[in-house]
């Protein structure tokens, strides 16, 4: 939608802003069929065969998906007995010390990303623009994402999104 002057002044400052922001973080109009946006490394992806909508909060489910090669029903049934033991309902919830344990089962590590005065955090798309390889569970502020060999994997673009800190997949499972 291209600002007219018969448009009231919020919604073309509206415009503006949605066009100077995608200009920030690189976002051009989709150049390929994987979803995908041209210089961008999200990509779409969605286990959940019952999610049609993309509306089930299960972003922990799909990132261990991705990062360790399951299904949906095997990564929830693989955080159940976690879950329990923990008594949370994600591995996820509660305080950092007890999800560090519980990604230290499936075989990941966490490092935190200090955040010093001056200083910014990285985002999720710089963060994969740095790791071109590897198997990480991105965490930010009420989310994790996967981000697989440079490329990092949901069902919405959370690139612009900071890092509070990783995990990274060391062993196998």
């Amino acid at each position: 939608m291209v600002p007219s002057k018969n448009m009231p002044l919020k919604l073309v400052l509206d415009i503006l802003t949605n066009i100077w922001y995608n200009i920030r973080v690189g976002m051009v109009p989709p150049k390929n069929q994987g979803g995908s946006y041209m210089g961008k490394r999200y990509a779409y992806y969605q286990p959940n065969k019952k999610d049609i909508k993309d509306e089930v909060g299960d972003c922990q489910i799909r990132a261990l998906c991705k990062a360790l090669g399951l299904t949906w029903v095997e990564a929830f049934d693989l955080t159940v007995p976690i879950c329990r033991e923990l008594q949370t309902y994600t591995i996820f919830g509660g305080d950092l010390k007890r999800t560090r344990g519980a990604m230290e089962t499936l075989g990941f590590k966490y490092t935190g990303i200090s955040n010093k005065k001056g200083s910014k955090r990285p985002t999720v798309e710089e963060f994969a623009k740095a790791h071109p390889t590897g198997t990480y569970i991105a965490s930010v502020a009420h989310h994790v994402v996967a981000v697989v060999d440079g490329k990092y994997y949901d069902t919405w673009d959370c690139g612009y999104k900071s890092l509070y800190g990783f995990y990274e997949k060391t062993e196998g499972r």
